[in-house]
This record gives C-alpha cells, structure tokens and sequence, in this order.
C-alpha cells in the first residue's frame, strides 16, 4: 500500500504541476487575473489611511470614475482613459506595433473620499471590453498607417484595438495606495502592476482568459486528477495507518495468542476494528471531492 500511495502522490504532484503551467501559459492575463481575485479588500477611506500613513500595501478598493476634465468619444460618452494599440499577428500571439493615449486627472470616489489613479501607470492591468477591429494593414485608415513602418507588408493581419474609460462607469482599482502631491494615489508597486477594471469578477475573468479558455479547462481537468489522486494517497495512508495499529487485547495480562479478525485471512486485525480511521478517511476523500467540483465548476464558467 505504501507504493500506491507514493505513486498516487507523485501523480498528483505532476498533474498539480501541470495545471499551473498551463495556467502561466495565459500569459499576463493569469497574473491580472489572480491579483485581482487575491488582493486584500478595502474602502477609500481605509486606503486614504493607508496612504498616509506611508504603508507599502498592495491593495483592492472600488469605487465611481470621476474627473473634472472629461472628453468626450465619437458618441458623446465623457471618457477620462482612452488606449489605442495597433498589432500585427505573429504565429500565435500578438506584438504591439503601435500605441496612443489620451488620460485626464482621474479617481474613483464614493460619497464621502476620493482617491486619485495613476493613467501612466496602467498597462496590461487595464481590464476593460475592448473595441476591436481585425483586417490587413492596407485596410488601415491613412493617418493610422502612416504611424507604421514602410516596411511593413501591405498584406500583414492587424489587429485595432480601442480600450477607453468613461466617467459614467463603476471601477476595481488593484494597487499600491501612495501620499502624492495632490492626495492619496493608487499605482503599481511591490512588484506588480496597476490593474483597473470595469467589470464584473466574473466577466473580467472570462476576458482575462481571452483565447485562452481551452487552456484553463484543460488545467482544470489536471486540477481533478490532481487533487483526487491526492485525495487517494490520503485515504491509502490512513488504511494503511489502521492495518499498523497495534489492537489491545482485552486480558490484563500478556497473551500468546494472535488476535485475529475472523473475516481476514489470519494476517491479524483489519479496518473493522478501526472504523473512527475509515470514517475520517471516506470524510476527506468526500470533501476533497466536493471542493475539486465546485473549484472545477468556477473555473469552467469563468474561463
């Protein structure tokens, strides 16, 4: 039992391994993605605190967008961000050929606080529905393609990308709260990046995931195995536990009789005299179990 227990554990630790590679194969999308799942919840005011009591916290806080130098989009919508990026497809991924911003001084606020964001800060931690167009780089408006090198080949795929924030929107900025010159600042730091998004978790998630989503269902599914040969490893050790266990005799003195269970095969007691260990086992394996399906079920749904 021993060997089908390390073999059950070295196949869990494989299979756990391979989920998270698959995981890191999204790219910067699966960082974003579990930092703002991950980080610590606060309010304004707390991050208002945080900031100026010069603590380096890296922290989540939500809010409404809101400046005092809007601009207005093609429809008239006041924006404070707007981001486009032009890339050309190369073999699976995508490389950014060409980039323009337009920000204004904004934050996001509640009734009572209000806590400035850093636009030059954000980068892939944008997380907004983007406006997206896809064609050859000949289809490119004249002002747009002038922005590219002449080199570039008239045939290669483009891809248009529009990322904009507007003032009427609610946000979950993800960052590092900093005491600036005009008040409380949230920004990258300790490592990692600004992240504002405009989503729902469960929408941002599933854009985060982008064309990636075969690979989280396949991480979920060495998640399964994963977990449930460790569920099995679990459950061989404690039965294993239980066949090693040294069973009382019911004398005061010592025997030289075997106690024997008389629905084995003579080789001595088994898991009917220890039934609290069986019972403990079958509770984990279940409840492992349980936890990989639900896990399982959210994945699938978000990705």
């Amino acid at each position: 039992m021993i060997l089908l227990a390390a073999a059950a554990a070295f196949g869990a630790a494989g299979c756990l391994i391979a989920a998270a590679l698959l995981l890191r194969r999204l790219g910067s999308g699966y960082r974003i993605a579990r930092l703002l799942a991950s980080a610590p919840e606060a309010s304004l005011a707390e991050v208002r605190e945080v900031a100026a009591a010069g603590e380096r916290r890296y922290l989540r806080t939500t809010g409404r967008v809101s400046s005092d130098e809007e601009f207005p989009d093609e429809n008239q919508r006041p924006l404070v961000f707007r981001r486009q990026r032009i890339e050309r497809r190369v073999g699976q991924s995508w490389q950014l050929l060409d980039e323009d911003r337009l920000a204004v001084p904004f934050g996001i606020e509640d009734r009572h606080d209000f806590v400035a964001v850093d636009a030059d800060a954000l980068g892939d931690g944008l997380v907004v529905i983007p406006r997206e167009s896809l064609g050859a780089a000949t289809e490119l408006p004249a002002g747009l393609r002038s922005r590219l090198s002449p080199d570039l080949a008239a045939d290669t795929p483009i891809r248009l990308r529009v990322h904009q924030v507007s003032a009427v929107e609610h946000a979950t900025v993800v960052g590092m709260p900093l005491d600036g010159p005009d008040g409380p600042l949230m920004t990258a730091g300790l490592g990692r990046p600004l992240i504002l998004s405009t989503l729902e978790p469960s929408a941002a998630m599933r854009l985060l995931a982008g064309d990636g989503r075969r690979l989280v269902r396949m991480a979920a599914v060495a998640l399964i195995f994963g977990l449930a040969l460790l569920a099995l490893a679990t459950v061989v050790l404690l039965v294993e536990v239980a066949l090693d266990s040294p069973v009382m005799a019911a004398e005061p003195e010592p025997s030289i009789l075997v106690p024997t269970d008389p629905r084995s095969d003579g080789q001595g007691p088994g898991l009917v005299g220890s039934p609290v260990v069986v019972a403990m086992g079958v509770i984990v394996l279940g409840a492992l179990v349980a936890g990989v399906t639900a896990l399982v079920l959210r994945l699938t749904r978000e990705g």
